[in-house]
């Protein structure tokens, strides 16, 4: 784990409090295409990724991919009907962040904590196995405090579309 970041209110992922989480991944991004495509189909990651080589954007992309699939898994596993969850390549090369909302801090302090140690030995055990782990792990967790800004009115703008450059 690089950074596990708490945001009170409104923030770039989501309009709710979220939790900010940056992995460093060096291991996943080096890892063989077998073993991240077997963890892919163990996470419940529709067929047909494509791992790309190793060191590569596309396996940076594959890797967040892979670790918002196991943030769900573990949060379902330790007793959240679904939780939405926005994964990207992080700031520097062999960096992924994951971010969730939240609405009890302590609980989710804990899911990130969970989701980073899996992520560590994911490449070398079950999956099956780690989730079922974090979430009797998270069970047991109190929940904590509820947020500081309970309902935020947040105008949202979204601009589409492309640009010519002619």
């Amino acid at each position: 784990m690089v950074e596990l970041r708490v945001l009170e209110g409104p923030n770039l992922y989501f309009t709710r409090p979220a939790i900010k989480l940056t992995l460093a991944v060096p291991g996943w991004l080096d890892a063989s295409e077998d073993r991240l495509l077997t963890v892919a189909g163990n996470l419940g990651v529709p067929a047909g990724v494509k791992a790309g080589p190793p060191q590569s954007e596309q396996r940076r992309r594959v890797v967040a991919r892979l670790a918002a699939y196991l943030t769900r898994r573990i949060a379902v596993a330790g007793g959240a009907r679904r939780l939405a969850v926005r994964a990207r390549p992080g700031p520097e090369r062999d960096q992924i962040v994951v971010a969730f909302p939240w609405r009890r801090r302590a609980a989710a302090e804990a899911l990130a904590n969970e989701v980073a140690a899996a992520m560590t030995t994911l490449l070398r055990r079950s999956p099956d196995r780690a989730i079922a782990e974090a979430g009797r792990r998270l069970t047991a967790v109190d929940p904590g405090d509820e947020p500081t800004v309970r309902d935020p009115h947040v105008p949202v703008v979204q601009v589409t579309g492309r640009r010519s450059l002619m």
